[in-house]
């Protein structure tokens, strides 16, 4: 048996992109939880900030549907990430997480250069998305680093 890796870093590492991440709004009242990979490190990183109903995540929260952003530049409607524009990132595409029914977060890819995504993409991701959610229908409320890993 291979190596086990983090679903995250195997979905960045797939997609080519500066940062992965899942991103949960129904374990803090108020805030989206985020586990995050990025492509200056290996590890998982771990943080919390506030519920903004403008960000993308969000979005994806409220239509139940995957989203799409090829370049964030070129597109005036949509939502408005202040993460996004901090950051200079350009392209985004998340997929919902589904738990018990109801959407509780997003699967995300990041890149700082425009993408030229489509079905395919949402496609390929909804298919990591639904490794997340199999791990958080065992009972979980939490999302436990050892049970999303994959073998490589």
């Amino acid at each position: 048996m291979g190596e086990k890796i983090s679903v995250l870093i195997l979905v960045r590492r797939t997609f080519d992109v500066d940062l992965a991440s899942i991103s949960r709004v129904d374990l803090k009242d108020g805030h989206f939880s985020h586990l995050v990979s990025t492509t200056g490190q290996e590890q998982i990183d771990e943080f919390v900030s506030p519920y903004l109903p403008t960000t993308c995540c969000a979005t994806v929260v409220r239509e139940k549907e995957p989203l799409l952003i090829n370049s964030a530049s070129q597109t005036k409607t949509g939502p408005q990430c202040p993460m996004m524009k901090a950051e200079g990132f350009e392209a985004y595409l998340g997929v919902p997480i589904w738990l018990n029914g109801a959407v509780v977060g997003a699967l995300e890819v990041v890149a700082r250069t425009p993408m030229t995504w489509g079905q395919a993409e949402i496609d390929r991701l909804s298919k990591f998305g639904k490794h997340v959610q199999d791990r958080l229908q065992a009972g979980q409320n939490h999302l436990d680093l050892s049970e999303l890993r994959l073998v490589q």
